[in-house]
């Protein structure tokens, strides 16, 4: 399966996302990066732009593009991380610091941390998507799983890879659980 891709264009310019929920999305236009203004953004989703004049080559690139299925957890996503962070370390306060430092983006990647819980709960929400309640060490959490339905797995351990993100709806810190594996 391919990755989708949006783009607006104005003065010449065409800006916009790109979105996929099997394939690397930073690995393919790092390939391409030619062809590219900017870009930035995670595994599964990343922002982009480029010239019109650049937009057939590109899309013919990525049409030969041999694109890898899935996207597992291997020792090379760890070079991605910045660290173990346990469930109890992660609050608002740290959410505010890391903000200090956007714009994130290529040059300057938002900082993705390990960890290894316990899933107690999951609410299936939207199109797909899962909230995840997890917990480590008696510490509790939710985080976000996108495109996934983690319903039939409360009571398993999963490592996970995350960013932090701010949930508008319930004003906290959550995690955005980008990989993970069951252990």
């Amino acid at each position: 399966m391919k990755p989708s891709i949006v783009l607006a264009l104005k003065d010449g310019i065409l800006k916009g996302s790109m979105r996929s929920v099997s394939v690397d999305c930073m690995q393919v236009l790092e390939a391409n990066k030619e062809y590219l203004i900017a870009f930035g953004g995670h595994i599964g989703a990343a922002g982009l732009s480029l010239r019109l004049e650049n937009l057939e080559s590109f899309r013919m690139q990525l049409m030969k593009f041999q694109y890898q299925q899935g996207i597992p957890m291997q020792e090379t996503r760890f070079k991605e991380v910045l660290g173990r962070l346990p469930l109890d370390l992660v609050r608002k306060d740290l959410f505010r610091m890391i903000q200090d430092f956007e714009p994130f983006g290529q040059d300057n990647l938002l900082p993705r941390f390990y960890t290894e819980a316990q899933i107690v709960d999951v609410r299936y929400f939207g199109a797909g998507h899962s909230n995840v309640k997890l917990q480590e060490n008696g510490a509790r959490h939710n985080g976000l799983a996108f495109f996934k339905d983690l319903r039939e797995n409360v009571g398993q351990k999963i490592g996970c890879i995350y960013s932090l993100q701010w949930d508008k709806y319930n004003q906290d810190v959550v995690l955005n659980l980008e990989h993970y594996e069951f252990l």
